[in-house]
């Protein structure tokens, strides 16, 4: 199982491009997309499901092409937008079931029994006679992973699957979305580096509608060696060194406040640190 992406354009106008020769190579598991909003991640995802046409490029599915026959894959995508909204009125499973109807699911018996083993798969089992309407955030996003599976699809798009969760709800996604990667290949698109690193087998980090795949979350982490420093200066002196440099985070230690600086240069009677995941994703975005 493979999703090949060659030179995906996609550009609206001469000079403004939203995505600008894409490529990446993604194999079974779960896959990250990172990149601040506005990158491209969003027109990505809907170019993947379907929704907006590239200017250039192919897409393959498992050595098919996709934009070919879109009409073909979209029985063999699931898709979780950021916004992800059903009928409120209506309960958790008669959502479900409206869903696979419109997915091709034409067998009653067969319907009703994929989606009573999706609801348990994603812990809504017993929410199945809840109106939409009353679900809490958490349990929307788990209703919209639920009908993302619907239909077994090959390949499942997520669109900022924790914007609004709180760290439990956030924890739970983490263990729905594992579970379900069997087989299949699962992109998520985010900003938020934790959910990528504790998450995803793969990343790739986009910036104005360029992407960079990295091999392992080493190498991304990586991006920043020799180029972090840490700090302790006082209160007073943190707008001087914000004006001056790129500071990447700050915590406060006996009334002394503990920076850490993205700097090329060295920086005076401050010692240079191993960077994070985040410090490495934030040094990239401000590069």
């Amino acid at each position: 199982m493979s999703l090949v992406i060659k030179n995906i354009t996609k550009k609206y106008s001469k000079k403004k491009y939203a995505l600008n020769s894409v490529n990446m190579e993604i194999p079974n598991g779960i896959y990250g997309l990172v990149g601040p909003n506005g990158a491209g991640k969003t027109t990505l995802m809907r170019i993947l499901v379907g929704l907006i046409k590239p200017n250039e490029g192919e897409i393959f599915l498992n050595n098919q092409c996709m934009l070919k026959n879109i009409d073909y894959f979209r029985q063999k995508i699931g898709y979780l937008p950021q916004e992800f909204g059903c009928y409120k009125n209506l309960t958790v499973k008669e959502c479900m079931n409206t869903i696979a109807i419109l997915k091709g699911l034409n067998n009653k018996n067969k319907r009703l029994e994929q989606i009573d083993k999706i609801l348990k798969e994603v812990n809504l089992s017993n929410e199945s006679l809840k109106k939409v309407g009353n679900l809490s955030g958490g349990m929307r996003r788990r209703l919209g992973i639920a009908q993302t599976i619907i239909g077994n699809p090959l390949l499942i798009i997520v669109d900022e699957p924790t914007a609004g969760l709180d760290p439990e709800e956030r924890i739970r996604f983490r263990g729905v979305i594992r579970k379900i990667a069997t087989n299949r290949i699962i992109l998520i698109s985010t900003h938020i580096i934790e959910d990528v690193k504790n998450n995803c087998d793969g990343i790739s980090l986009i910036k104005n509608g360029v992407i960079k795949q990295f091999n392992s979350f080493k190498e991304f982490e990586e991006l920043s060696v020799g180029k972090v420093w840490q700090k302790t200066i006082s209160e007073e002196e943190f707008e001087l060194y914000e004006n001056k440099y790129n500071i990447l985070s700050s915590n406060t230690i006996d009334n002394k406040l503990v920076i850490r600086i993205y700097s090329d240069e060295r920086i005076s009677n401050a010692e240079i640190v191993k960077p994070s995941a985040e410090e490495g994703y934030l040094s990239w975005i401000k590069k």
